[in-house]
């Protein structure tokens, strides 16, 4: 009896490796990082892209949020992340996001008082919240990409956050056993978490030597390291999300990976981080 059961996970982990690396999922991943990755190479597709995945997670998050009985300020939160991106490109967020964060809040509250007394204080929150989720934190992409060697660094970075995705993944599938926080996200493991660790970090600070970024083999694993503690936080976040509407997915949109945010809420919080190692090592 007890071989029996000693011997159930290990059958049961290659079925859902096989499943984590089904056909679709596979496709579908390989065309959205090719999109990302040739985007990079020209700023303003690049942006675009960004201003894309930025509306549709805001739209996503308007979903989850009524289905966990709560309402976003739609228009209010879209034009406030948009206007986070477009003024990051044009270098001028530094002058303007005080008046850009006021005029938020300030729309927002506007709107929320379409929601009732009962829902006002929520519906402010979440507007507020989601502007500056996906607006303020992929701004950092946008300003990475503007910076001095910002195509290395950009594609630097994006390595990282996929490695560390695709190495927790397999990991925590094949060998995982300790759950990383099983009441946000139970798929979740601290094996999973600790091989990406060591593969992005291993991996990011070997690219980081080469001349395309030129940083020390002590800044490139520091910077790495950094990004791919980012990265899995933001996936977390992501999964909190999702809990508290009580849903698996974000949304449909991708196909085998789920939705914008699914596959997208790593690189929300890596590249803030990113841009501040970056730049606190000077290899920005």
């Amino acid at each position: 009896m007890r071989a029996a059961r000693a011997a159930a996970p290990a059958q049961t982990q290659p079925t859902r490796l096989r499943r984590a690396l089904g056909a679709q999922r596979v496709v579908n991943g390989t065309l959205v990082a090719a999109l990302g990755i040739t985007s990079i190479f020209l700023p303003p597709v690049f942006v675009l892209l960004i201003v894309a995945i930025t509306a549709l997670g805001i739209c996503e998050l308007a979903q989850l949020s009524r289905r966990s009985g709560a309402r976003i300020v739609l228009p209010a939160a879209l034009a406030g992340a948009v206007l986070y991106l477009v003024l990051a490109y044009f270098q001028l967020l530094p002058h303007y996001e005080p008046l850009l964060l006021a005029a938020i809040v300030l729309a927002s509250a506007a709107g929320a008082l379409a929601y009732g007394k009962g829902r006002f204080a929520v519906a402010l929150g979440l507007s507020v919240f989601a502007a500056v989720y996906l607006g303020k934190l992929l701004s950092y992409f946008v300003l990475l990409r503007s910076s001095p060697n910002g195509l290395a660094l950009t594609l630097w970075v994006v390595v990282i956050v996929a490695l560390t995705d695709i190495v927790a993944m397999l990991v925590g599938q094949r060998f995982g056993r300790t759950p990383l926080a099983p009441h946000v996200s139970p798929a979740k493991t601290w094996e999973g978490a600790f091989g990406a660790f060591a593969a992005a970090t291993g991996l990011g600070a070997v690219l980081a030597t080469t001349a395309y970024i030129g940083a020390p083999l002590f800044s490139g694993a520091l910077c790495a390291g950094s990004i791919c503690i980012a990265a899995q936080a933001g996936d977390l976040i992501e999964s909190a999300l999702k809990r508290s509407a009580h849903v698996k997915d974000s949304g449909r949109l991708i196909g085998g990976h789920g939705g914008i945010l699914d596959r997208f809420d790593s690189y929300v919080t890596a590249g803030v981080v990113a841009y501040a190692v970056v730049r606190a090592t000077g290899l920005a």
